[in-house]
């Protein structure tokens, strides 16, 4: 495996994530996907307290693993191949997880998993878009 172009592909999708993260969740979705409020002192940080740069490393994990599977498994090398696989993968991941979350924790629920899900899913397209045109450029 090229290992350079793995760091670089998830640089540039761990970036890719963080940004559209910051476009759809936090300004075009934020009322939709806001914490209820019986929630709010203690699901979330006070936004001085955010850990940004804890957003940002899990931002570079799910890209790495993006690009991980393009690169060794996958053979994705396209924006549109990454874009669908992508995609995909977000929400099977993405269901998988906020479904076992509903199931333990109040705070997520059947009628908020269906917005979550069509975030992760746009975020993690486009993101592994751009990481499948990275890969197979120059080629």
């Amino acid at each position: 495996m090229n290992w350079t172009k793995f760091t670089l592909a998830t640089l540039i999708g761990g970036i890719a994530y963080f940004l559209l993260g910051w476009g759809v969740y936090g300004v075009l979705l934020k009322d939709v996907l806001a914490i209820p409020v019986e929630f709010k002192g203690t699901a979330a940080y006070p936004e001085d307290q955010f850990k940004i740069s804890l957003m940002f490393a899990s931002c570079l994990v799910w890209a790495a693993l993006f690009s991980f599977i393009f690169i060794r498994w996958a053979n994705i090398s396209t924006f549109v191949g990454g874009l669908k696989y992508g995609a995909l993968l977000g929400a099977l991941i993405t269901l998988s997880s906020l479904l076992g979350l509903a199931s333990q924790f109040r705070i997520w629920t059947i009628h908020s998993i269906p917005m979550e899900l069509v975030a992760n899913v746009i975020c993690s397209g486009l993101m592994a878009g751009l990481i499948g045109w990275f890969i197979g450029r120059k080629k």
